[in-house]
Order: C-alpha cells, then sequence, then structure tokens
C-alpha cells in the first residue's frame, strides 16, 4: 500500500513570511510511517505533516497513534489512485512538499494478483503527478520506491 506524506514549508525560510504558519508535507507508503514520525517529533516547529493512505491490508492507524496529540500531524484517508482524494487533500492542508514513497509491500503477494500493485504503485504515481501539475504548488517532490525485488536475484557462482 502507498502512502504519501506532506509537508508545508520549512520554518526560517529566506522565502516565508513571520507570520506564516510552516510549510505543511505530504507523505505516502507504509515505509514512510518513520519518516512521518521522525519529521513530526523532531521538527515540531518547522514542518506540519500530512499522512495521506488508503488504509489498506497492510496500513494501520497504530502507526500515528503516538502523533495524534501533535498539533503539526494531520491524517488524511484517500486513495492515491484517485484524482479526486489527492487533490483534495493537496489543497486542504496546501501542500509545498511531497515525499512519495510508494510501495504496495509483501512482493510476494503480488505474484497471484499483479495488476493491483501495478494500480497502486504505478497508477497511483501517475495520479499524484498530474494531481501535482493541476493543483500547481508544489515545491519539491521526492519519490522513493519499493525496496523488493519482484523475484529472487540469481547467484552467480565465483570461479574456482
Amino acid at each position: 500500500m502507498s502512502r504519501t506524506y506532506l509537508r508545508r514549508g520549512v520554518k526560517g525560510s529566506c522565502e516565508r513570511s513571520a507570520h506564516r504558519q510552516p510549510p505543511t508535507s505530504l507523505a505516502y507508503d507504509s515505509s514512510g510511517s518513520w519518516l512521518v514520525r521522525h519529521l513530526t517529533v523532531k521538527y515540531p516547529n518547522a514542518y506540519n505533516i500530512v499522512s495521506f493512505d488508503k488504509l489498506d491490508y497492510c496500513s494501520s492507524l497504530n502507526n500515528a497513534r503516538m502523533l495524534e496529540s501533535k498539533a503539526n500531524f494531520n491524517f488524511f484517508h484517500g486513495d492515491v489512485t484517485q484524482p479526486n482524494d489527492v487533490l483534495r487533500c493537496l489543497q486542504k492542508h496546501d501542500i509545498d512538499t511531497v515525499f512519495h514513497l510508494a510501495a504496495h509491500t509483501h512482493v510476494d503477494l503480488s505474484f497471484g494478483n499483479s495488476y493491483n500493485f501495478t494500480k497502486n504503485n504505478v497508477l497511483g504515481t501517475h495520479v499524484l503527478l498530474e494531481s501535482i501539475k493541476e493543483f500547481g504548488r508544489i515545491k519539491r517532490f521526492y519519490h522513493v520506491s519499493t525496496d523488493e525485488a519482484g523475484c529472487p536475484a540469481v547467484r552467480q557462482q565465483k570461479p574456482d
């Protein structure tokens, strides 16, 4: 399942006025849970974080429970393959940075249902990029894909 984390600005940036709220970032992917927790907890006055998640089989709100009381954290329930969900989130939270950590986890499950994985990872990335283009105010886009391979690597034997 993919999750996107959004960040809106950086405190102290030369383009910010002294009266503006910190910028907001959007992050997307289960591997992004660590990034969301890190940015939310370590930089509470620098970043506003929005965790965008479909809450599919491989995700859990438990990953964000410790952040619910943090003023700089928000959760947005949405599907990255749905342009309306993505655009609504970008607009609602005035996002300026997107961390798209695209990974439909548990690659072994993809062998029996590769279309669903392709839809989430490839179509989801496409929808996110098109929504960002339509929104028109994203300053930074970071994309990191899965760290798992779709099949085991073939090991070459070393010559004797």
